[in-house]
């Protein structure tokens, strides 16, 4: 019982080096119901039990929710318990309470821990005791499919004023569950982050070195006559010799 009891506690550490979740996501509610193996305090005079818990919870904040639970648990007196009279050997314990579960973490595999109050009624031997108690843990949340979700988790829950055990104090049980639960989430639009706009850089002019847009053998760079027509011969500044002939044929008709 130990063993498992650790190894639900290190649950929540594992968790951490899982996937991030989905940012898209926003918690809105959950339902759980989970099995319970309890093991009780010793002044108890009672075997181990077993119970149910019923939980519905509600964010409050970012990563912390408020869960309200109910719960019952079960377990049977030891021999020669002198709380077993009239054949009536068993404490049936009925409790309603409220805890705060804290999951600074997101992600397919959700580390938590609880922190909570409440009270419980234990029926025993005939008689009724009603107590205040006050409970720690931490659990973890997988996820088996869209809202579908593994519930494990272990607490500790003190009972004050002694409960059914007459003068004991503070009485120390340990309840240990697995169950499922249903998750209700909403999308949300994330606005993407500003980026602010990269400069374009205008192309570099061209090399007139290396152009010649009249096709006359001279360099634009170094043309002083551009748009020489074609057929003239050029001095080496681009402009056009004298005293050269040229016969142009514009039309030809036979």
């Amino acid at each position: 019982m130990r063993r498992i009891a650790l190894l639900l506690l290190a649950l929540p550490w594992m968790g951490l080096a899982s996937t991030a979740h989905a940012a898209s996501e926003e918690l809105r509610g959950y339902v759980a119901g989970q099995y319970e193996y309890v093991t009780l305090d010793s002044r108890r005079d009672a075997e181990q039990g077993q119970g149910f818990r019923a939980l519905y919870g509600f964010p409050l904040v970012d990563y912390a929710s408020l869960e309200l639970s109910a719960r019952y648990t079960h377990s049977n007196l030891k021999f020669g318990a002198p709380s077993c009279s009239g054949g009536n050997c068993v404490d049936n314990m009925f409790a309603i309470g409220g805890d705060v579960a804290i999951s600074p973490w997101r992600g397919p595999v959700a580390p938590y821990m609880l922190l909570g109050i409440g009270g419980v009624n234990d029926s025993i031997g005939g008689g009724n005791e009603t107590s205040f108690y006050a409970d720690a843990g931490a659990g973890v949340w997988v996820r088996l499919y869209n809202s579908l979700f593994l519930r494990a988790e272990v607490r500790r829950a003190a009972v004050f004023n002694g409960g059914p055990v007459n003068d004991a104090k503070v009485l120390n049980d340990t309840h240990v569950g697995v169950g499922l639960q249903y998750m209700w989430f909403r999308e949300v639009v994330r606005a993407k982050p500003y980026r602010a706009p990269v400069p374009v850089t205008p192309p570099p002019p061209p090399d007139l070195c290396k152009t010649d847009a009249d096709h006359d053998g001279v360099p634009d760079c170094r043309d002083k006559c551009p748009d020489t027509p074609p057929g003239f011969k050029v001095d080496a500044q681009g402009c056009i010799e004298e005293k050269q002939t040229v016969i142009m044929l514009s039309r030809v008709l036979f």
